[in-house]
């Protein structure tokens, strides 16, 4: 018979009950119990140590995890101030029909447009000019940026032509008139600085306004200023003289005054630093005059209107929801941006498409910034901005920060740093010490930002993200013939991903971040990440030819001569005994020799002599004996400046110029370039 499942599972049951008292019985006869055995084996399981690998992964995994309860919450206030200012715009929205709050939004921003347009429009897109008190005619007034100026000086070198025939007073054209009405525009203190290497005599001039000689005069009837040499930023001499404001810009009076036989380094007005000296002779002057007009339309608006933006856009962030206030200043601020305080373009009213060609540049940036900022939003700030949020925190701390950051022509670029390249960071001075500061402040606000990830139990995908990216860069970094390069933009879009909390932290870190980048499209555009070697250029790159090396000065017979070596580009040169050659096969090429900045000779001869020179150069000539003539009373010799550079006679491209060698003329006197090439 079969036995019943019943009858097996009382079987089962007894057998395990019997066992359990022979096991009771024998761990009796040893004097230990099976609970204290069971709880000697737990003991001892849990005594045992975690190996160093163990104790680290444990690590790396409770901080990939996050905290075990997560928290992210707003910041909240105990005082009754800002708990009413916390509550009131909710308060207020409750309150309003959707519909109201539709055509208040529209009817505030058909405000906040029409108020910008109003203070901007007349400056942008009507022509300045100036009344004559005498005639009652009026005159037009040239719009300058605040850098170098093609129409007042060609640029450094040979730019110019020989004898510099290219540059200065025309006999036609707007600078033939005198005196000449010039306006310039805001912030020319700081954006008149040279970030190329700009030869004066035995100098290179870099990082600092270009403005050489000039200052102030008092009590003359006619001149404001001593002369300033002609290839001086006219807009920064004019703020150095104290003839224009810094923060407001304005218009000033020059005229021509030829040639003059030195330039003493003078103080400066408006905080400008002393201009530059230059101890000989130059073909071409200005200076600042008198003039018994009245100017229309010189005051750069730029501070007011975006005073005016500022005020609206902290009423849109502090009573809107997150999503439209975001929108609403982002969009605001690009523009106000664009078109007035920071323009990467000069807009000359008297150019019919000077305000079609900055908008079109806008519009080009507009849409991919629009993409970005969508972006931005999905994977940041809606986290911070929405409810729950904290209205005073928006209002007070994000904003203002954002604001910093998207003012960034007079707040971090201000600091001693260009670009963040080695290269600029050894040349520029202070600019080390900033790094190291930025750097230190820069990993202290990541650390703080990681823990509140890590309270709010969002770091670990940071975590996989950022190390993901850290090898993308490093391979970016190391691709020959290009250099990574962190943009502003570039900076926003990779820290601002960190900043995706609710907490106080977030709402400092994330409003400069965005305005960063915000700031950066908007002046610089969607600049690639990935530059060439040569684009990193600044000012005159034609030398890509090695350039020629001065042998001396021959003083009895008053000659320069130089040589130029055989180098790797140009295969034609024949080689002598000694393995040098200056001629090449077939034609020869050619040199130009600048004297103080000026090119005075370009021909085929690899020596030069003075006096002949002087001759068949009448224009040098007449320098060169005028300044003997205005020093031999002290029976002084003057310093003459030389540089030259080689043409190739079959591409007719030039190479970079030497340093500056100085001979003491007519002493004889040579002392040699320097290494290096401008």
């Amino acid at each position: 018979m079969v036995p019943k499942s019943d009858d097996i599972e009382m079987r089962l049951i007894s057998d395990i009950a019997d066992k359990g008292k022979s096991d009771v019985s024998s761990s009796g006869s040893s004097g230990t119990s099976l609970s204290e055995r069971s709880y000697s084996f737990e003991s001892s399981k849990v005594n045992r140590p975690k190996s160093v690998f163990r104790k680290l992964l444990d690590a790396i995994l409770s901080v990939y995890k996050g905290s075990e309860k997560p928290s992210d919450s707003p910041p909240s206030f105990g005082n009754n101030i800002f708990r009413a200012l916390e509550e009131f715009p909710r308060k207020l929205s409750f309150l309003l029909p959707n519909k109201l709050k539709i055509l208040i939004i529209v009817c505030f921003s058909l405000a906040w447009v029409l108020t910008l347009r109003s203070i901007l429009f007349p400056y942008l897109s009507a022509p300045p000019f100036y009344k004559d008190s005498e005639s009652g005619q009026s005159e037009k007034i040239i719009t300058l940026s605040c850098g170098h100026e093609s129409l007042f000086w060609r640029g450094e070198n040979d730019a110019c032509g020989l004898n510099a025939k290219k540059c200065g007073s025309r006999d036609t054209g707007p600078l033939s008139k005198s005196p000449i009405a010039i306006r310039c525009p805001a912030f020319c203190d700081y954006s008149s600085r040279t970030f190329a290497s700009l030869p004066v005599g035995n100098q290179t001039v870099k990082y600092r306004s270009y403005y050489i000689g000039g200052g102030k005069v008092e009590k003359d009837p006619h001149y404001l200023t001593l002369p300033y040499r002609a290839d001086s930023f006219p807009c920064a001499a004019a703020i150095h003289a104290g003839l224009i404001s810094p923060e407001m810009g304005g218009c000033a009076f020059l005229e021509f005054t030829g040639p003059q036989y030195y330039f003493n380094s003078t103080s400066g007005r408006n905080t400008m630093p002393e201009s530059i000296g230059f101890d000989s002779f130059f073909p071409e002057s200005f200076r600042f005059v008198k003039h018994p007009g009245t100017c229309i339309r010189c005051k750069d608006p730029r501070i007011l209107a975006e005073s005016i933006n500022i005020v609206f856009g902290f009423l849109a962030i502090y009573s809107l929801d997150g999503l439209t206030g975001f929108w609403m200043v982002c969009i605001s601020h690009f523009w106000t941006v664009l078109l007035s305080f920071d323009p990467p373009l000069l807009v000359d009213p008297a150019r019919l498409d000077s305000i079609p060609e900055l908008l079109s540049l806008g519009f080009r940036r507009f849409l991919p910034l629009c993409f970005m900022l969508f972006a931005v939003w999905k994977g940041a700030c809606n986290i911070t901005l929405t409810e729950p949020t904290s209205q005073v925190c928006k209002a007070f701390i994000w904003y203002p920060l954002f604001c910093v950051g998207m003012l960034n022509n007079v707040t971090f670029d201000r600091l001693p740093l260009d670009r963040l390249t080695p290269s600029d960071i050894r040349e520029m001075p202070g600019s080390m010490t900033v790094c190291i500061i930025l750097l230190v402040i820069t990993i202290t606000c990541v650390i703080i930002q990681a823990f509140q990830l890590w309270k709010a139990g969002r770091i670990g995908g940071c975590i996989c993200g950022y190390a993901l990216l850290i090898i993308i860069i490093s391979y970016l970094s190391r691709i020959p013939g290009l250099e990574f390069r962190l943009h502003h933009y570039v900076i926003g879009l990779i820290l601002i991903p960190g900043t995706r909390t609710k907490g106080i932290t977030a709402f400092i870190f994330q409003g400069l971040l965005l305005g960063l980048a915000v700031n950066g499209v908007t002046r610089w555009g969607f600049s690639s990440i990935e530059e060439t070697n040569l684009s990193l250029l600044r000012g005159d790159s034609a030398g890509r030819m090695a350039p020629p090396s001065f042998l001396g000065y021959t003083a009895s017979n008053s000659s320069i001569t130089w040589y130029s070596p055989l180098t790797e580009e140009n295969q034609l040169y024949e080689k002598t005994g000694n393995g040098k050659s200056a001629k090449p096969r077939g034609e020869d090429d050619w040199f130009s020799l600048l004297v103080n900045d000026i090119e005075v000779y370009h021909g085929p001869d690899l020596s030069v002599n003075l006096e002949n020179l002087s001759d068949t150069n009448k224009q040098f000539g007449e320098l060169l004996n005028a300044s003997l003539s205005e020093t031999r009373g002290s029976d002084q010799d003057i310093n003459l400046y030389l540089r030259v550079a080689r043409i190739s006679a079959g591409s007719h491209k030039r190479s970079s110029y030497t340093r500056s060698a100085l001979l003491i003329y007519p002493g004889g006197e040579f002392h040699h370039e320097s290494k290096g090439s401008t």
